[in-house]
């Protein structure tokens, strides 16, 4: 098929299309490729013959898999042929360039498949008995990708909450895309607009190395029913060694090796101190940290949450939390 004749659908066809790469798991494999290409280089055209192989991203510590078809022939043109049609990519100067929606589709697709290359809900079992039929909140939900595995699991709802409106229109083009099942909701984790003990499983991958840990837990806390459990992706301190010698001294990555430096004294500070910086970089505030078991461990027990293990699971600690 030649590229020109590739040409982005209605809505419900749309919808249709994103279905059906959300739910084929060759599908999200070429949309992590996709997503690789155009976050190494926005700018990025694909052209068939196709570059299949996979590689190592510059700004991701997840390894961009490779392309599952060939470099070119009937299933390489029909897959770029549904990512045209789901709204991901469009046609440019006779190749293919990501759209401006596409990006947040394919960052989301990424985060998929590597969701269930992790398939956390294997290692830790009492997780998908802790969903089904359950109301859960997946807090600093990004993309929605462990939205809709709750929804799978049998969630009675899932609230998946994020700050940014721009992600929260993902999760609900990938939810609907899906056949619902999804409630987005715009807050922040450190004020989170729910009643006190509506919640009975608090998810959060990678969120509160990023925010204020102490109102965070606390809010969390509140929201949790008794008998309630949560599952915290977090930050070790080698995350950001990891990303500083990834980023090593390439021109153009000032601020994402600052960022790195940033995280490792705002863990320290609060690991060894219990206070929790506000940095600053380019004019924008932030919070930015590492979690120790110890230091993590003290914070839960003040808010009145029990931690039930920690998997220390190389760069990203895994607490396992429950409400007495």
């Amino acid at each position: 098929m030649a590229i020109s004749t590739l040409r982005k659908a209605d809505s419900q066809s749309q919808s249709g299309a994103l279905g059906k790469i959300l739910t084929n798991s060759a599908l999200l494999q070429a949309g992590a490729w996709l997503g690789g290409i155009f976050q190494e280089n926005g700018d990025a055209a694909v052209r068939i013959p196709l570059a299949v192989r996979g590689f190592s991203s510059r700004l991701s510590d997840v390894p961009i898999p490779d392309w599952p078809f060939g470099p070119s022939g009937a299933e390489t043109d029909e897959a770029l042929r549904l990512f045209v049609e789901a709204g991901a990519l469009a046609e440019c100067d006779g190749a293919l360039c990501c759209t401006d929606d596409g990006r947040g589709l394919l960052a989301a697709i990424q985060l998929m498949y590597q969701r269930d290359r992790e398939r956390i809900w294997e290692r830790i079992p009492w997780l998908t008995r802790a969903a089904a039929g359950k109301r859960v909140l997946d807090a600093g939900c990004g993309l929605g990708a462990y939205s809709l595995l709750f929804r799978d699991l049998g969630a009675q709802s899932v609230i998946a909450m994020d700050y940014s409106p721009l992600r929260l229109g993902t999760v609900g083009q990938m939810a609907d895309a899906c056949g619902g099942g999804v409630s987005p909701m715009r807050s922040s984790v450190e004020a989170i607009p729910l009643a006190t003990g509506s919640i009975d499983l608090i998810f959060s991958r990678v969120v509160i190395p990023y925010v204020h840990q102490v109102r965070t837990m606390q809010e969390s806390a509140r929201v949790l029913a008794r008998g309630g459990r949560a599952l915290l992706i977090l930050h070790a301190a080698k995350f950001y060694w990891g990303q500083l010698r990834r980023f090593g001294l390439r021109p153009g990555l000032i601020g994402e090796r600052a960022r790195a430096s940033l995280g490792l004294a705002g863990g320290a500070a609060f690991s060894l101190l219990g206070v929790e910086p506000h940095w600053k970089l380019r004019k924008i505030g932030f919070y930015l940290s590492y979690q120790t078991r110890g230091a993590f461990s003290r914070l839960a027990e003040r808010c009145g949450l029990k931690i039930d293990s920690w998997e220390s699971n190389g760069d990203k600690p895994i607490a396992c939390l429950s409400k007495p």
